[in-house]
Order: structure tokens, then C-alpha cells, then sequence
């Protein structure tokens, strides 16, 4: 369909994400089954939410979740102890055939991806998103980065987009 995602505000104190379904009753009904959410906060800034660990959930109505530790909106302050690239205006630059948010990885990026197929995937997939992303490369066939982490990406036959 014509699903897309959204971040809210819940009025339980907490930054959730979603993807619009058709059968989501309302605002109160989101804020319970999401997709992933923040901590526990009081910044109305999605922006200023710190980068600490969101939890998702393996099915919307689920009550257990899980943490998911690489969810950030913004870069971690740079240390000269914990950067292995260079620090630059607060923020880890990293060198050629470098990347991750210290630098830490120095392999290229895979060129695909895909869920562990020994485990059960999230739900949606094959059904709302991809599985399986390939990296998204700039015209001159380098891997795209944002936030030092490269870019993976599924196009749909409809023309939407799916990143990750």
C-alpha cells in the first residue's frame, strides 16, 4: 500500500516510530504498538533526544521488548581516546577505507544485506519493507555514508524507497 513511517511524541513520555497502516485506530493506539521507541524522555526535540538505546518489538501487540542499540539521530562527541580517525569540530572524521561512529570498522561495507534467516524476521517484512537492501552508492560508485555508518537501500516496484 501506500504505508510511510512517522515519529510522535506519546503522552507516556516517550518518542515512538511507526509505519501508517491502514488499521492503526488512532494516536492512542500508535503509541502502543510501534515499531520502536525511545526511552523514556522529556525532550519535545526529536532532534536533542540523546542517543541512547530505543526498544523495538518482534510483533506490534507484543509486550516485550527489545533493545536496539544503534538507533541514534545525531553523532556522539568526539575523543581523541575512543576516534580512530581524527577529531574535527567535535565529531570523529574518519580516514579512507574507514567508518562506524569511532571509526571503528576498517573492512569495506557489504554490498547486501538481509535479516539472519536462523531467526524470525520483524514484523512487516516482505509485507510493509524489505528484507534485503543493497548499498547505496554516490555517482561515482563510492559507498553513500551518513553519520559514518554506510547506507543500504530497497526500491519497490512503485518507486518508494526503503532505507536502512
Amino acid at each position: 500500500g501506500d504505508d510511510s513511517g512517522l515519529f510522535s511524541f506519546a503522552n507516556t513520555g516517550y518518542w515512538v516510530f511507526n509505519i501508517i497502516l491502514d488499521d492503526v485506530k488512532g494516536v492512542e493506539d500508535m503509541c502502543e504498538n510501534f515499531v520502536s521507541r525511545s526511552p523514556e524522555t522529556k525532550a519535545f526535540d526529536l532532534l536533542e533526544e540523546p542517543g541512547r538505546a530505543w526498544l523495538t518489538k518482534r510483533l506490534l501487540n507484543d509486550t516485550v521488548e527489545y533493545e536496539v542499540d544503534v538507533f541514534q539521530l545525531r553523532c556522539a562527541d568526539c575523543q581523541d581516546e575512543t576516534c580512530n580517525g581524527k577529531c574535527v569540530n567535535d565529531q570523529c572524521v574518519c580516514g579512507p577505507n574507514q567508518y562506524g561512529i569511532n571509526c571503528q570498522f576498517n573492512q569495506p561495507p557489504c554490498r547486501k544485506t538481509d535479516y539472519d534467516r536462523r531467526t524470525k524476521p520483524f514484523t512487516g517484512v516482505g509485507e510493509f519493507f524489505s528484507s534485503k537492501f543493497e548499498l547505496l552508492l554516490k555517482p561515482d560508485g563510492t559507498a553513500f555514508y551518513s553519520y559514518n555508518r554506510p547506507v543500504y537501500a530497497f526500491v519497490h516496484q512503485n518507486g518508494f524507497v526503503d532505507l536502512l
